[in-house]
């Protein structure tokens, strides 16, 4: 009972408000309070008859993390051309207690967090869905345990009777996720369609498959292509290379639509049996990103490249 207690304490001690960050450019943004949807109506930034993006970070990242201005620039880039609303979910006070050391914040703080915010940001959209804003055209993106934040937003939403249009996972966290005695975070069902991309199976990342979609990368490699092969310190950034590398595969997309080709397959030997250069394949092939066919279904394999453009086009579905 006593540590049930403490962790209900410790839980309420860190969520101190999430902010969302609505963006006209990179430097051009206006903060509003999850809890406070109808101030995100009134702005000026926000046009409820424009399809939502919103990407949130994971476990220990932040705002100013290297992965999380990629994203950020991919989609204000993305912007400049298409009518879009682009939002960032800011929880980094949530997701960095910065007590306990890593193995002890993660479940205490970061876990349970993760599941306070995701209900709020679900209430969020159901509080605009209510004020003209169509959930179909609302597309949840997440790294890590932010996206399984995103999944408990969207089972917030369906508790209503209403679904979000897309959930996008990437590699979402393993730990505590994966196997048959575990949390159940972003899952099929979560929104209309989910597609998850695993770039770190078994580690950082969850190795299940629990979308509509999940495209596995590289899937025969201990690390991505272009990460260190050696050892490094838990948690450290060589340690979290592959982990990290799903999100820039994703928002590589946005400019290059056609460049991570995946063909489908019942797992990853399979995969590597039935694709042949000096052949074809007849089986299904999806393009890996915000433009992946929403119809498909079942697990997808892909090869990339070690460094920046990562993706191989067509040659990517051969190992």
């Amino acid at each position: 009972m006593f540590v049930q207690l403490f962790l209900v304490f410790f839980w309420y001690l860190k969520v101190e408000g999430a902010t969302l960050w609505c963006y006209k450019s990179d430097n051009d943004y206006t903060k509003t309070e999850l809890i406070l949807p109808k101030d995100l109506l009134a702005s000026e930034y926000f046009n409820k008859n424009l399809r939502t993006v919103i990407y949130t970070f994971g476990f220990r990242a932040s705002t100013n993390g290297s992965i999380t201005k990629d994203v950020v620039k991919a989609y204000n880039d993305y912007k400049k051309e298409n009518d879009i609303n682009f939002l960032l979910l800011d929880w980094e006070k949530e997701a960095n207690s910065g007590l306990g050391g890593v193995i002890l914040e993660y479940p205490t703080s970061g876990v349970l967090n993760a599941k306070t915010i995701g209900k709020e940001l679900g209430d969020n959209l159901l509080v605009l869905s209510d004020n003209g804003v169509n959930l179909g055209d609302v597309h949840l993106i997440a790294h890590s345990l932010g996206a399984h934040l995103m999944g408990y937003a969207g089972k917030r939403v369906n508790q209503k009777k209403k679904s979000i249009g897309r959930i996008t996972g990437l590699d979402p966290a393993g730990p505590l996720y994966t196997g048959p005695i575990s949390i159940e975070g972003l899952r099929k069902g979560d929104a209309t369609f989910v597609d998850i991309v695993h770039s770190n199976p078994g580690l950082y990342g969850t190795s299940d498959s629990d979308g509509d979609v999940d495209i596995w990368t590289n899937c025969d490699m201990l690390r991505q292509p272009g990460c260190p092969n050696k050892t490094s310190n838990f948690f450290s950034e060589d340690d979290r290379c592959s982990h990290d590398r799903a999100p820039l595969y994703f928002v590589e997309t946005l400019s290059s639509p056609s460049a991570f080709a995946a063909v489908k397959a019942d797992n990853c030997n399979e995969w590597k049996l039935m694709t042949d250069k000096e052949g074809d394949t007849s089986s299904e092939i999806v393009y890996m990103g915000y433009q992946i066919n929403t119809e498909a279904k079942g697990n997808f394999y892909l090869r990339t490249n070690s460094k920046s453009p990562y993706g191989k086009g067509l040659d990517g579905i051969y190992p």
